[in-house]
């Protein structure tokens, strides 16, 4: 049995919710940090085109507003995943009476898994609400016909909206793998 650094015996299935906690905090943390910016980055550049054009596609504002929620769930998620280490720690250091009860630390993950739900819906339904409004431009032009109008054709920055949101939902499906590992080994411990 390993012992605290106040010198308080651990219990191994103290141990083991500790390591699980920790390997998924770490995990969670650094893929969900290192996808996320890159997710927010195409969510900026994407937006900063968008309104460099100077024409405004009718329906954008909901894709990103869906997009940047998306991106601040994200946040949220990588923060948890923060928690997560540290309660790992506070589990090793402090004594039974002082240490993170069970309940709380599975509502914290619960919560966890709720908001990368809720991020991954917004993404989608920003993805979807912009995908809707390529597709309106797209069969607005005439099959073989030459183009005239440059409005009616898809610009780069619009596939860039897109790809800033199919980001956003792998970076959540990350965090969803781990939060509900995390919950099975919590759960099983």
């Amino acid at each position: 049995m390993e012992r605290s650094e106040l010198g308080h015996p651990i219990s191994s299935r103290v141990q083991k919710a500790s390591n699980t906690l920790q390997i998924a905090g770490n995990v969670g943390f650094w893929l969900q940090l290192v996808l996320g910016v890159f997710a927010a980055a195409l969510l900026l550049l994407s937006s900063a085109g968008l309104a460099g054009q100077g024409k405004s596609t009718t329906g954008t504002g909901l894709s990103l507003f869906c997009a940047a929620a998306g991106v601040v769930a994200l946040a949220i998620s990588v923060v948890l995943c923060f928690r997560y280490k540290r309660i790992a720690q506070l589990m090793r250091v402090l004594d039974g009476e002082q240490r993170p009860k069970k309940k709380n630390t599975l509502q914290l993950v619960k919560f966890g898994l709720l908001t990368n739900l809720a991020g991954i819906s917004l993404a989608v339904l920003g993805a979807e609400a912009f995908v809707g409004i390529i597709w309106r431009k797209l069969s607005n032009v005439p099959q073989g016909a030459s183009v005239y109008d440059t409005r009616e054709l898809v610009t780069p920055n619009e596939i860039l909206l897109v790809l800033a949101n199919t980001h956003t939902i792998l970076c959540h499906v990350v965090g969803l793998a781990i939060t509900l590992w995390l919950l099975d080994r919590l759960n099983n411990e």
